[in-house]
């Protein structure tokens, strides 16, 4: 008699589709969602397809084929009737759900069906839905009820092409699908790509009957020949370790779901609904949200409280401070509660906002594009949102702190992250901001800052434009240049395209070397801001005429209320604008105004 015998700890058993969904499965609430992309359905779909072309004749007939061997899935074991609760498998189990709901809708969708049909079209809906008192019941159920609701609607309901789009159409369905992310989008894009590669498959046929022969054998291939070797596990413990074991293929576990999948084994039965729904608030926020993923949410939560640590060890550290199930709650609704700090920094602004603490939240996002801002501004708001003041305070300083470092210096990623973390822990321990603006000092200082400033070049036309923004405010005492977002023109004193005709010089030097002049293009001294009906009227007129024009379009006249354009004149190198213009331009706006655009 063994110790332990194998099969109270395991029992595997290889079974076709047909069998496999002779039982309900249902995917779990610690499962990860349905994340396969369209291109691993169609491999999935292509696989099936390359597998059938080997066994089948001209007459579309399968000639002994092998099994298509489509891996392993691990279940629970119940000793009830319930479902096998699915720990690992469900994207292919989900995405073969809607590879038979388009071959039934294939099958339908024949003129003149035969007995043969009928018989596959009854097969397939089996494996789709059970009848039950006078209803359907699915197949294939999730713990989110409005997915289970959305799958099902989507598969066996409605059940032709037609029928899904008009689903997919109505308010309720178009307001989970606008988020790109969603398992909602996912699904839906698996049946798109699925009915796209079934089109494409049954098209290559000489005639209307080998294209049924051809539907009827695949239905039969995908229901007998596809092979799944079905694991259960007779406890959950078994289960986690045969998953973890097996998680080596496929779409990799992102951090976020080992992370999700920990905090859900550690909390009790009686925490576990609401620690499975402060998650579900949180990715559904951060879904709406869209500029960042998940596991980088999780990320830069977790910076924003505990402070900075990589990546890669984000598991541990979550791990190592949910070892209770009260700490596991707790920290589930601390992610629900940033989630919603996120979405108030980058889309949801507070109406007592200043309006200029809302241009540089749309400049963090849309300009500085620095996410790794985030875990501060996440900070800042829980702590001071309600304060318009110090909320504005903190901002700026992130701000100024990211062009500095990131755009200026471009100095690593990791030590900006490493600040970031150091400055969420002072706000946490309730710092003044001043204190916080003395840690960025110390990582982008004013001298080196400056130094930097007075070569500094941005081929980016919306970061080109944020800078001489900047320099402009602060040149106007904190008046706003013009509105920002409306009538934002970049102009480029020496143009993009000089002609022989008004820039001589400038042609040559371009044809001399055109990267050397494409870095002087996009010098912050070759740059200042106007308004949209003079930068249009000017184009690339010469200097003389952009400085003063007949038509009062241009830099001197009086038709702008900006400083910068009054000033190039005094740049002129003998009556030109050429290199030397623009060096001595950046080196005056780099020593005098740089540090009081952008200060700390």
């Amino acid at each position: 008699m063994p110790l332990v015998q194998p099969t109270s700890v395991v029992k595997g058993t290889p079974v076709n589709v047909n069998d496999l969904f002779k039982n309900f499965n249902y995917i779990p609430v610690y499962q990860r969602d349905f994340v396969w992309q369209g291109k691993q359905v169609k491999a999935l779909w292509n696989d099936l397809i390359d597998h059938y072309k080997q066994y089948a004749d001209a007459n579309e007939d399968l000639i002994r084929p092998e099994g298509y061997f489509l891996g392993a899935m691990v279940v629970i074991d119940s000793d009830d009737d319930k479902p096998f609760e699915v720990v690992d498998g469900q994207q292919r189990l989900t995405s073969l759900t809607t590879i038979a709901a388009i071959c039934y809708d294939a099958l339908a969708s024949q003129k003149n069906p035969d007995g043969r049909i009928q018989s596959w079209k009854t097969q397939l809906g089996g494996l789709l839905a059970q009848p039950e008192a006078g209803d359907f019941v699915p197949k294939l159920t999730f713990s989110d009820e409005e997915i289970s609701k959305f799958f099902f609607e989507s598969t066996f309901k409605r059940r032709s092409r037609e029928e899904k789009e008009l689903y997919w159409n109505e308010q309720w369905c178009k307001d989970r699908l606008s988020r790109r992310r969603s398992p909602f989008s996912k699904m839906k894009e698996a049946i798109t790509v699925g009915y796209k590669e079934l089109d494409i498959f049954l098209a290559k046929t000489e005639s209307d009957e080998k294209r049924v022969k051809r539907l009827i054998s695949f239905v039969q291939l995908l229901v007998e020949g596809v092979i799944i070797l079905r694991i259960r596990a007779m406890s959950y413990t078994n289960a986690y370790a045969i998953f973890e074991s097996l998680n080596n293929r496929g779409i990799p576990l992102s951090q976020s779901d080992l992370i999700k999948n920990e905090i859900l084994k550690t909390c009790s039965q009686a925490d576990l609904d609401d620690v499975a729904e402060s998650w579900q608030s949180a990715r559904q926020t951060i879904e709406s949200i869209e500029m960042i993923s998940m596991p980088d949410f999780v990320h830069f939560s977790f910076i924003s409280r505990y402070g900075a640590v990589k990546a890669n060890k984000l598991y541990d550290r979550v791990k190592s401070i949910t070892s209770t199930s009260a700490l596991a709650k707790q920290y589930a609704v601390g992610l629900a509660t940033d989630a919603q700090a996120l979405e108030g920094v980058t889309d949801s602004f507070d109406a007592a906002w200043k309006q200029e603490t809302m241009y540089m939240l749309k400049d963090i996002k849309n300009v500085l594009n620095v996410r790794h801002c985030y875990p501060y501004l996440i900070t800042a708001f829980r702590a001071h949102s309600e304060n318009p003041k110090t909320f504005h305070d903190h901002v700026e300083a992130v701000l100024n702190f990211a062009f500095r470092y990131m755009k200026v210096l471009e100095d690593p990623l990791e030590n900006f992250t490493a600040a970031i973390g150091k400055a969420c822990e002072l706000i946490e321990a309730g710092k003044p901001v001043d204190e916080i603006r003395g840690l960025f000092q110390t990582y982008a200082p004013d001298d080196i800052f400056i130094k930097r400033f007075e070569e500094a070049s941005f081929t980016n036309t919306k970061l080109a434009y944020f800078t001489v923004y900047y320099l402009e405010k602060v040149r106007l005492g904190g008046t706003n240049p013009c509105d920002h977002g409306v009538d934002q023109n970049l102009e480029h004193i020496m143009p993009k395209t000089p002609t022989s005709a008004h820039w001589p010089k400038a042609a040559l030097l371009k044809e001399e070397s055109s990267a050397t002049y494409r870095d002087y293009l996009w010098r912050v001294g070759n740059l200042i801001p106007l308004t949209a009906n003079i930068n249009k009227s000017l184009k690339n007129k010469s200097i003389a005429l952009k400085i003063k024009d007949p038509s009062g379009l241009d830099y001197t006249s009086g038709n702008h209320s900006l400083l910068s354009p009054l000033t190039i004149e005094s740049y002129l190198d003998n009556g030109e604008w050429n290199y030397s213009s623009i060096e001595a331009r950046q080196r005056d706006l780099a020593r005098n105004w740089a540090a009081k655009a952008w200060p700390l």
